[in-house]
């Protein structure tokens, strides 16, 4: 994960914009950006989860991001 992230994202925000630069060149939608957000923060909030529920969802960010038609198109 550190190749993407260069430290533990402190809110789904961080963790969005860092793995957006990573797969997409940072351009996602409005839409995109927000689906991502409303999937890290499921649970109570991003920042408040366990260590091992964030690593789990930083994973499953990666492939949303993969997945997406904007990494599709890049």
């Amino acid at each position: 994960m550190t190749a993407v992230f260069p430290a533990p994202p402190a809110s789904a925000d961080d963790a969005i914009d860092w793995a957006a630069l990573a797969t997409v060149d940072g351009d996602l939608s409005a839409g995109a950006r927000e689906a991502l957000r409303e999937y890290l923060d499921d649970g109570g909030g991003f920042a408040s989860l366990p260590e091992a529920r964030r690593d789990e969802r930083l994973r499953g960010l990666l492939a949303l991001l993969f997945a997406s038609p904007e990494y599709q198109l890049a």
